[in-house]
């Protein structure tokens, strides 16, 4: 039987290309990471943006799978990324249930933009320096204050969690493992920056989502701090980081 295996730390993940229709088989390393994935699936599944559960046993998750293209391989519209807008303001938008809610990470918010520029410049204080945007970004992170509550986000929305359908062109959210209570923001900045997204791009899906007044700022603060990372990381991805003032538009000066 034709198949495509994938580990990481928490999971083990098979694609079996010779079932009708095709499917993909998670095994989880604990139950905690399995009873989250299944859990926010179930509550989501009404939607419609993401695969829907086939079956589940001890550990094991089975889900549809969706014939496409990940985001860094297919070309993406303007409708599409309407669509994508669209999805992320119901997914923010959704009343988490209490049984979500105790399965999920506790309230307090994971990305607090203070907290973790701090970190990041004690881990580098000399590569931190030398960020191009050091003093805004250490401003506007001082001064951040959330416009939106807390929300269930997906919180890893890179460019391979993203399938453009080959059916029907539909956007489609994959792996929810990494799902969280958080700022709906952390959500569009890491689309953004993973997903490689350019500015036009970005301008697109914010006003598709609705910004508040000076949420943009807020994006691009966000999306400068993912920057700030990998400007400072051991790895070092210049890749993201080259083309930052394109992504937020400082080129022009900031945008508001």
């Amino acid at each position: 039987m034709p198949e495509s295996i994938f580990d990481s730390k928490k999971r083990r993940v098979t694609i079996n290309f010779g079932q009708n229709p095709a499917s993909v088989v998670k095994h989880y390393l604990n139950y905690t990471d399995y009873r989250k994935e299944v859990t926010v699936m179930r509550e989501i599944g009404r939607y419609g943006f993401s695969p829907q559960i086939l079956s589940v046993s001890k550990n094991e998750l089975k889900e549809e799978y969706i014939e496409g293209k990940q985001l860094r391989l297919a070309p993406i519209d303007t409708g599409q990324l309407k669509e994508l807008a669209a999805h992320l303001k119901l997914l923010h938008s959704h009343a988490v249930s209490p049984k979500l809610e105790k399965v999920l990470e506790k309230r307090k918010p994971y990305y607090d933009p203070l907290m973790i520029f701090k970190l990041i410049e004690k881990e580098n204080a000399l590569q931190a320096a030398e960020f191009p945007y050091y003093d805004l970004l250490r401003d506007l992170s001082l001064n951040f204050k959330p416009r939106r509550p807390l929300s269930l986000i997906h919180s890893d929305l890179n460019a391979t969690n993203i399938i453009i359908s080959d059916r029907n062109g539909g956007v489609f959210l994959i792996d929810w493992i990494e799902s969280r209570l958080d700022y709906p923001l952390v959500d569009l900045a890491n689309l953004v920056f993973q997903g490689n997204l350019d500015r036009r791009s970005k301008e697109i899906i914010a006003g598709a989502y609705g910004f508040m007044d000076n949420e943009m700022t807020d994006l691009n603060m966000l999306i400068l701090l993912n920057a700030f990372f990998e400007h400072t990381s051991p790895e070092g991805k210049p890749r993201y980081a080259a083309n930052i003032a394109l992504k937020t538009g400082l080129e022009e000066g900031w945008m508001k």
